[in-house]
């Protein structure tokens, strides 16, 4: 009797500690799987920051890219205002020009009156 009462205790026991092992499994179990979510949460965080990093940084490349665009249509500005004032300083050179040929030819005239002029005193 006692002998099988100890069987029965040690069968039961085995139970106990099987059903206390695997509520420890499925605790244990649970954690695990609460971790792995928890993990694959974090995971899935990372990959949302990393998404709104890379958005963020496209943003920014793009915001970049409109500042590059911006000083690049800056420089062109003032490389166009530069060619405009090139040219203005070409024309106004042309002018100079034309104007210094202009003032030599009166003064060519002139002198070319008073040589005339002179001529003609003489005889």
């Amino acid at each position: 009797m006692n002998a099988m009462l100890e069987s029965a205790r040690r069968i039961q026991g085995m139970k106990d500690m099987n059903a206390m092992l695997e509520s420890a499994r499925r605790i244990q179990g649970m954690k695990d799987t609460n971790a792995m979510l928890e993990s694959a949460r974090r995971i899935q965080g990372m990959k949302d920051t990393n998404a709104m990093l890379e958005s963020a940084r496209r943003i920014q490349g793009m915001k970049d890219t409109n500042a590059m665009l911006e000083s690049a249509r800056r420089i062109q500005g003032m490389k166009d205002t530069n060619a405009m004032l090139e040219s203005a300083r070409r024309i106004q050179r042309m002018k100079d020009m034309d104007a210094m040929l202009e003032s030599a030819r009166r003064i060519q005239e002139m002198k070319g009156m008073n040589a005339m002029f002179k001529s003609a005193k003489r005889t």
